[in-house]
């Protein structure tokens, strides 16, 4: 697991919206990891945490410009983030 698979997970969803919908779409936390993991991440949720602070200048929380980039204006942005924190647990 590392920080560096963190960082492109959150890279990788602010520029591939259906990354971030199949995630909240996912039936449960196992689905969702093993989304993240075919996508070739792996990370822990304090990894993923650093990661969004590291991004978003602001730690750890995304700013509602990023947060609609996550979502693509297509799922409510405030469900994707944390479909993947509890994923990661």
């Amino acid at each position: 697991m590392s920080i560096e698979s963190a960082k492109a997970c959150v890279e990788k969803l602010k520029s591939d919206p259906s990354l971030g919908r199949s995630l909240v779409a996912a039936k449960n936390d196992e689905a969702r990891k093993q989304i993240m993991q075919q996508a070739g991440f792996n990370f822990t949720k304090q990894e993923f945490m650093q990661a969004l602070g590291t991004a978003s200048g602001n730690k750890g929380e995304l700013r509602e410009e990023e947060l609609d980039t996550i979502s693509g204006g297509m799922v409510p942005a405030a469900t994707a983030v944390p479909a993947i924190v509890a994923a990661t647990m």
